[in-house]
């Protein structure tokens, strides 16, 4: 049977009309870079890294370089911002709620709405500018050692201002604010609570309770352990570690701390980037919080089996907004009121 031409001019326009649309697909995708830097703080190295695996086993092209220098969530923030002309980082992990708006300011990082956003609650998601995006949760709780609490015959801790009572003097902690994440959150928690006015206040008067100021989680634990302190605030998932048996909570009170991952304005590899933020809130992503990181997750489908044992405080006290940006002031403040008196 011949064919018309017109027969045969239909289908070479037909396959010109394909070819062209795989072009025009292919043209108009964004190019995917080889490479990915992410800035994190030193707290979340082993999350980031079971992160940065598991990506990689999706895009195994991609060279992914997780980087803390060994600094905390405010410090590698601070680096960012003063890298802000000629960024090396592509995202930022780890970004603390109440440090949020110190990095928007600043103008380092880049709004981004991930095409999965839907995964994560409404009520999760806490920059209404649509930078930060929520990455997981935890609980920072009034945690006391029961045996020491039980041999003194003292009632246990239950809210901020049991701190205070006469008869804890010289049992209390809680770590310094200028280089541990915990001791920020608990500073956090008393203005968000109080006020900054009165929150210095009562941590001043705090301060005749206050045995020491550990330098982060590592040497609050040994304070705990070797019995040099009593009381003091931690995460909720340290109640029942191993090397504190004695270490609980009433949790009645507790802060609720979350940290974010944002894109960099004018990264270098913005589209590998942003395909990693997706990555994050995933659920295979999100899976990986409870076990690596020993935070909650944001994506309801993750697992939290793992963290059942730990007490989620009753009553939730959220940052408050309203005294946001201000963090570098507080810790300056707190070193010359608090610290030194």
């Amino acid at each position: 049977m011949r064919i018309g031409w017109r027969a045969i001019l239909a289908i070479v326009v037909a396959v010109f009309a394909i070819v062209s649309s795989i072009l025009y697909l292919q043209l108009s995708q964004p190019k995917l870079e080889d490479t990915l830097i992410i800035y994190g703080p030193r707290g979340i190295s082993g999350l980031a890294t079971a992160f940065v695996r598991e990506f990689k086993n999706r895009h195994p092209d991609v060279n992914v370089t997780f980087v803390s220098y060994g600094m905390g969530s405010i410090e590698i923030a601070d680096k960012l911002i003063l890298e802000k002309d000629s960024p090396v980082a592509d995202v930022i992990m780890g970004v603390p709620e109440f440090y949020a708006k110190t990095l928007i300011d600043a103008g380092v990082l880049e709004p981004y709405r991930p095409q999965n956003i839907s995964l994560i609650p409404a009520e999760e998601i806490w920059d209404n500018t649509g930078t930060v995006i929520p990455m997981d949760k935890g609980y920072v709780i009034i945690t006391f050692n029961s045996s020491i609490i039980a041999r003194l015959g003292i009632p246990p801790p239950e809210r901020l201002d049991d701190l205070i009572r006469p008869e804890y003097r010289g049992l209390v902690f809680y770590q310094d604010p200028t280089s541990s994440g915990t001791g920020l959150s608990f500073l956090v928690w008393v203005l968000s609570v109080k006020g900054v006015e009165e929150g210095f206040s009562f941590l001043k008067q705090l301060e005749q309770n206050i045995k020491t100021h550990p330098s982060g989680w590592t040497s609050s634990i040994i304070a705990l352990k070797n019995g040099e302190v009593a009381i003091g605030p931690m995460f909720n998932t340290d109640v029942g570690y191993e090397e504190t048996p004695s270490l609980t909570s009433m949790a009645v009170e507790g802060f609720v701390y979350r940290e974010g991952i944002a894109l960099v304005k004018n990264a270098k590899h913005p589209e590998i980037a942003k395909k990693f933020i997706e990555f994050v809130l995933s659920t295979e992503a999100q899976n990986l919080v409870a076990p690596e990181g020993y935070m909650y997750p944001v994506n309801p489908k993750a697992s939290v089996e793992l963290l059942s044992y730990a007490p989620i405080p009753l009553e939730k006290v959220a940052f408050n907004v309203e005294i946001a940006g201000s963090v570098e002031q507080w810790l300056e403040r707190w070193r010359r009121e608090v610290k030194t008196g």
